[in-house]
């Protein structure tokens, strides 16, 4: 998929950055190059590869319970085969998987490119009761204020998710810090009172990327574990038989917000029920 990008607003322009360190950070943020790098780089693995050394070579990550009741989502924490990452300005813990019990699977959404498929994904995780996160460009929180505005208000998880899809690890550090930065202003203005977990573009990281997530005060990276590869569009009955065919207790979902994906919700939620697994809501830091 290859699509047009913009640039994230300059950093003067966001309302928690204008005097904040990170103005000083990156003063020329605006003025960063063009990015249409939309276009997959590539399969994206089924595990989790190891953190990088001192390389700094990148990282792809793919990284008995009743269904949740009226009563409210349950909740589960988060871990990862990884050690967190250390670095100068603090720590950044590192997950793919579940930690919250037997029996849970969590639904995570990003980019949030069709304003119309975004706001029929709420609607069926409304009917359902079932919670999700939703890794939103900045731009496009931006461009569909209204399920984005939506999604805060009805309790998801909300994340940052590179502000318009750029790789990391072929940026430097302080491009990936406005980046990171101009998608959690663009959550607040969708009404979102902290933002402190992303996903990078492609699951992509190095070292260099997560110092620049720690000084642009994220604590947690959330990777995943299955991938449907819904961005295909190889419809909507395939991606309901590959996240069933792929999921366990302790999974975290990678889905894509696209009519197919949509479609497709109903019956991946239906189908993870009947398998005796409930849809939880990630813990945040």
């Amino acid at each position: 998929r290859c699509r047009r990008t913009t640039e994230p607003p300059r950093l003067e322009t966001l309302h928690e950055a204008s005097s904040g360190p990170y103005r000083a950070l990156v003063p020329n943020a605006g003025r960063g190059p063009r990015q249409d790098a939309r276009t997959r780089l590539g399969p994206s693995p089924r595990t989790l590869g190891a953190p990088s050394g001192a390389s700094g070579a990148a990282t792809t990550g793919q990284p008995e319970r009743e269904p949740p009741g009226r009563e409210g989502p349950m909740t589960a924490k988060l871990h990862g085969p990884m050690e967190p990452h250390v670095g100068v300005e603090g720590q950044l813990a590192i997950c793919s998987r579940l930690d919250g019990g037997p029996g849970g699977v969590a639904l995570t959404f990003d980019d949030c490119d069709d304003g119309a498929a975004w706001t029929r994904i709420l609607d069926v995780l409304a009917s359902e009761a079932v919670p999700a996160a939703f890794f939103g460009l900045g731009m496009r929180v931006e461009q569909f204020r209204l399920p984005a505005r939506r999604t805060v208000s009805e309790g998801h998880v909300v994340g940052a998710h590179g502000w318009d899809h750029a790789d990391f690890t072929r940026m430097s550090r302080q491009e990936v810090i406005w980046r990171l930065v101009a998608d959690r202003a663009a959550w607040r203005r969708a009404g979102a009172t902290d933002v402190a977990v992303f996903r990078p573009p492609f699951g992509r990281y190095d070292k260099s990327t997560m110092d620049a997530a720690i000084r642009a005060g994220y604590a947690r990276m959330v990777l995943w574990d299955v991938d449907p590869r819904d961005w295909e569009l190889p419809g909507p009955s395939v991606i309901v038989d590959r996240v069933l065919a792929a999921c366990s207790a302790g999974s975290v979902v990678d889905l894509h917000v696209t009519a197919q994906t949509a479609t497709a919700l109903p019956g991946l939620i239906a189908g993870v029920h009947r398998r005796g697994l409930a849809c939880v809501r990630l813990d945040t830091p």
